[in-house]
Order: C-alpha cells, then structure tokens, then sequence
C-alpha cells in the first residue's frame, strides 16, 4: 500500500491495481469500505476488477493503514469528501466509477451530487440513502447511475 498526505496534513493508505491492457486506457473504480473496515474489504475483487480497470482502494481517515485524526479535530463527511477529491487529484483521475459499502457508499453519494463531473456512476450496497433529513428526493434526479460490468461474456 502506498500512502498520500492529505492538505489537512494526514497520511491516507490507499492502493492501486490495475491489470488491464496497457494500449488501452482504462477507467478508474474508487473502491470505498463502510465504517470501521478497510480497504482489504475489496481485496477477493481485485484479480476480475482490475483486469478491465483501475482499481482504486482508499482507507478512509481512523481506519485501516491510514493515520487516525488527532484529538479535537473535526471528523466532518465534507472532510472526508475533500479526502476523496484529493485522493482522486494523487493519483490523477478526473472521473471516476464509484463503488461503496455502507458508509462507503454515503460518501459516493455526496460525491456524485456535489461533484457530478467526477461521477461516472455508482454502485452501492448496504448503504442507506439517510434518515429523517434524508437529501434523497433532491439527490436522485441529479445522479445517472450505470451499473458497471465485469467479466460479461
């Protein structure tokens, strides 16, 4: 795993895999785990994923090989978007497939509806679209989801 430092100062874990044929240019999926896992959640979809893609795991900030925020500072889903953003500007990707897991996909969502240009599409499971103040009536007609397919005959 490699790491990237964050403008806030924090050191994120992240790791790329991609396989795919190197004459062609293949796109990114951002791999994002739910609360208290990792990015090694995605590790058994690595070999199929990355033969047609560029794989793209982050450990989010307090988990996994990424360093834990010191006391007092904020842990805010705008920062850890921003993380996001940034982690795509590291490894130079405009826009990206979308793939979370619970609170995964929670941040895949506040990527597609306030960075739609990034967005290429999303694919989440386990992942509730809110509760009381739920944004999902505003969210849905601004997000086209794709499904991505791997390995179709």
């Amino acid at each position: 795993m490699s790491r990237f430092r964050t403008s806030d100062g924090l050191e994120l874990a992240c790791q790329i895999d991609d396989y795919s044929d190197p004459w062609q240019s293949a796109d990114t999926v951002v791999l994002l785990h739910s609360a208290m896992s990792c990015a090694a959640r995605y590790f058994a979809w690595i070999p199929q994923l990355s033969r047609h893609y560029r794989a793209a795991r982050l450990d989010l900030r307090g988990h996994g090989q990424s360093d834990v925020p010191h006391t007092g500072s904020p842990l805010t889903v705008t920062r850890l978007v921003d993380d996001i953003l940034e982690f795509l500007d590291e490894i130079v990707c405009e826009k990206a497939h979308f793939v979370g897991a619970s609170a995964g996909g929670y941040l895949c969502r506040l990527m597609a509806m306030g960075y739609p240009d990034r967005v290429a599409s999303l694919y989440l499971f386990g992942s509730t679209p809110g509760y009381r103040q739920s944004q999902i009536p505003s969210w849905l007609p601004r997000v086209k989801l794709v499904a991505i397919v791997v390995g179709s005959p």
